[in-house]
């Protein structure tokens, strides 16, 4: 195929090495946090020559974030993010510590990540600690497509759950939407679709 540039996961080293030996022109990276995200976007944008729309990309970004800082309210509710979970069953699934994005994107949105005090990106907790911690929202991300089927058993499965606030107050969302999980150019719609899941409405992305 012979491609002139290679964009790769930093910690491929075999194929870094590989690749590099045949003169293939390489651009790693590393998932981090919304900082080293922005940073990323500017410097993807200088290695393809265009380092003006990367600044561009990350400029509304930062826009984004600023409205969304101000209308953020006042007490933020308690959010739990939930990723990789089975449909038909509350047993194991992922959520976020502190180091993730989604947990900075959370707080840009509105909200207090139910895990902000644990010093990782991932982690799988326990019913038991998910119950004892009360998540006032709890935000379940799918990868996309998924059919209605599929999201409304997975919301009839922390019907289970009928103490826990997010249960009781009918604020658990189940979103099959990929920028949700990929921190890149999209964090705008991302944090834009925390807000208005965490709000109750408005901020659509």
């Amino acid at each position: 195929m012979r491609p002139d540039l290679m964009i790769m996961y930093v910690s491929q080293d075999v194929l870094r090495e590989r690749l590099g030996a045949l003169g293939i022109r390489l651009h790693p990276f590393t998932h981090g946090n919304v900082e080293h995200s922005l940073a990323d976007i500017i410097e993807m944008g200088k290695t393809v020559g265009a380092e003006a729309r990367g600044r561009e990309i990350v400029g509304r970004i930062r826009e984004t974030f600023d409205e969304l800082r101000k209308t953020a309210p006042a007490v933020k509710p308690t959010v739990l993010l939930v990723h990789n979970r089975g449909a038909g069953l509350l047993g194991s699934f992922y959520s976020v510590g502190s180091k993730a994005f989604q947990s900075e994107l959370i707080d840009i949105a509105g909200g207090r990540n139910v895990f902000s005090d644990l010093d990782r990106e991932i982690l799988e907790p326990s019913l038991e600690e998910v119950i004892r911690r009360g998540p006032e929202v709890v935000i379940e991300t799918i990868p996309s497509p998924a059919s209605a089927a599929d999201i409304a058993q997975r919301e009839k499965d922390w019907q289970t759950l009928s103490k826990l606030p997010a249960v009781t107050h009918r604020k658990v969302h189940v979103v099959a939407e990929d920028y949700m999980l990929v921190p890149g150019p999209r964090l705008d719609l991302a944090a834009m679709k925390f807000a208005q899941l965490i709000r109750g409405g408005g901020a659509n992305p």
